[in-house]
């Protein structure tokens, strides 16, 4: 508030922030309590189901709008879009390079993408579980994978946060050599069934074309020149202007979502920026500051560190590609009233 009145915006992005907190913390709030209903005892175990459960409906939806562009536009109207979001989107949609998310969009699915990518990867290294559900969680992992790429490119930070949770603590050479084994069979099984789906479906393979040479662009560009780059982060490199203004630097502009210079300000997709010329330094440590608690207070137990330092990964290399908050899913996993993890190792 003090950076919104300090400063010449007429932004109040931020200045309804505790408000939005408190959206949150009561949506968050309402899910335990929901699911409270059909289960004597709410615990990790079933937060993370229904998180689980709620991206894949949401992938399903992704989906559905891709191949429908009537359903797409009526999904796109009963959302509270701007017109810069409908036509970004709409674009993305008609030339097939990008699945739009609902109510997600696309960059921010990012992180929800993400988190669910370490949560199964947690699960799947931690919990007891048989063969066959092993197999299934692989399959929900690799699924959700690939539709957070289509959303957004910046998965792939989940994605190999995700690695980090299964690979790592290594306690002997022994755990090494299973893990990868199984790093190099799921490779090898998930090559194999793209091929195959190529094989068996040429022309629905055809119509993903611009999608996957959109999603897996770095992937491509290392095949094709023999170096990793992306569209993607070049942009963002353009994007690193820095203010002239020592003053925007201790209270900032109280301008956020301004897409075109204005004094001192300048627009910019990267996270960090955003924080700092709305308001100043101190704003943006209290901001990250804020989300760490946030996050330490959801994962703190032992057994859950792992998460919250993939969480942190996730938070500090998005913030430079686009604005990241995880507060919804750290107050999903704060509220949770039984910490109890019996079934894990």
């Amino acid at each position: 508030m003090s950076a919104f009145v300090l400063s010449s915006g007429n932004d109040y992005t931020f200045v309804k922030l505790p408000i939005t907190i408190a959206v949150m913390y009561f949506s968050s709030y309402l899910c335990i309590s929901t699911i409270n209903v059909f289960y004597s005892e709410v615990n990790f175990n079933v937060v993370t189901k229904y998180f689980i459960y709620a991206i894949l409906l949401q992938s399903l939806i992704v989906v559905i709008q891709f191949v429908n562009p009537e359903i797409a536009s009526l999904i796109s109207q009963i959302q509270r879009l701007t017109e810069r979001q409908v036509n970004i989107s709409t674009s993305q949609l008609e030339d097939g390079s990008r699945f739009i998310g609902f109510g997600l969009l696309f960059y921010t699915a990012s992180f929800f993408y993400g988190t669910a990518l370490i949560l199964i990867a947690f699960q799947l290294k931690y919990k007891s579980m048989t063969q066959v559900s092993k197999i299934s969680g692989l399959l929900i992992y690799l699924v959700i994978f690939f539709i957070g790429m289509g959303l957004a490119r910046s998965t792939i930070i989940g994605f190999a946060s995700s690695l980090i949770v299964f690979i790592f603590p290594i306690k002997s050479v022994k755990s090494i050599i299973n893990i990868t084994f199984k790093f190099i069979i799921s490779i090898i099984l998930t090559i194999l069934t793209i091929f195959i789906i190529i094989k068996i479906f040429p022309t629905f393979t055809k119509s993903l074309e611009a999608l996957i040479n959109n999603a897996f662009d770095f992937v491509i560009a290392y095949i094709n020149t023999g170096k990793l780059s992306s569209e993607s982060a070049s942009g963002t490199i353009d994007y690193f202007v820095f203010p002239n203004d020592i003053r925007t630097y201790l209270v900032g502009t109280g301008l956020y979502e301004t897409y075109f210079s204005k004094g001192d300000y300048n627009y910019s997709d990267v996270g960090y920026l955003r924080l700092l010329y709305y308001f100043g330094i101190p704003g943006m440590i209290l901001f990250l500051i804020v989300e760490v608690k946030l996050l330490k207070l959801a994962f703190k137990t032992k057994k859950l560190k792992p998460i919250y330092y993939s969480m942190l990964i996730i938070l500090f290399i998005t913030n430079i590609k686009g604005l990241t908050t995880l507060a919804v899913i750290a107050m999903l996993y704060a509220l949770i009233p039984n910490k109890k993890m019996d079934s894990y190792k």
